[in-house]
């Protein structure tokens, strides 16, 4: 197997570093660099948040992509934006926005902060998988196989249930799962035992 990427380069550019703003995370994150050192290089990733992707899934790859590249990371409350530099806090809101499609952008028009854009973001989804927390616990509780489903069909409204829990910010462990899938089979299995 070979893995291949496209890295995009842009000239390094002067840029005026502004004085640190006293504050107690001033210098506190040593994984964020100083403006002078870095360049303004996306490493060419496809992964885009769409209606119809993941939301678990874009943090991940959005948190790590600012890891890599030496930016703060917008999916980490402890990131102060107010101690960074204002060139580094507009690339990573051209980062985020080069995530997102056009369905998202339109709707954070105005919003400049990346964690309030990043906070926009995760209420935009929420609001579109159109649930709450309680309501996707008593899916999750609820979930039983019919007489007549196939397993393979019910395992995927088990895992469609958990992901939508996940999603909400609610960890399922694996202990819950394995609950969960034995309540909501064994009526089933027994019929099938009886016959």
């Amino acid at each position: 197997m070979v893995v291949t990427a496209e890295v995009h380069r842009e000239e390094p550019r002067s840029v005026r570093a502004e004085e640190p703003r006293p504050g107690p995370s001033c210098g506190a994150n040593p994984s964020v660099r100083p403006v002078d050192t870095l360049q303004k290089d996306f490493l060419k990733r496809e992964y885009r948040l769409t209606t119809a992707s993941r939301l678990d899934i874009w943090t991940s790859n959005l948190g790590s992509e600012c890891r890599a590249k030496g930016l703060p990371d917008v999916t980490d409350s402890s990131v102060d934006f107010e101690q960074v530099d204002p060139t580094i806090w507009f690339w990573v809101r051209d980062l985020i926005n080069a995530r997102i499609d056009e369905h998202y952008q339109g709707q954070l028009l105005g919003i400049s902060e990346p964690q309030e854009t990043f906070r926009r973001i995760i209420e935009i989804k929420r609001s579109e998988m159109n649930q709450s927390t309680a309501a996707a616990r008593k899916r999750f509780a609820d979930l039983k196989i019919s007489k007549t489903e196939h397993l393979s069909a019910f395992f995927e409204r088990f895992e469609r249930a958990v992901r939508d829990l996940e999603l909400l910010g609610e960890k399922v462990d694996g202990r819950a799962k394995c609950d969960q899938l034995l309540n909501s089979t064994w009526m089933s299995t027994l019929m099938v035992e009886t016959e």
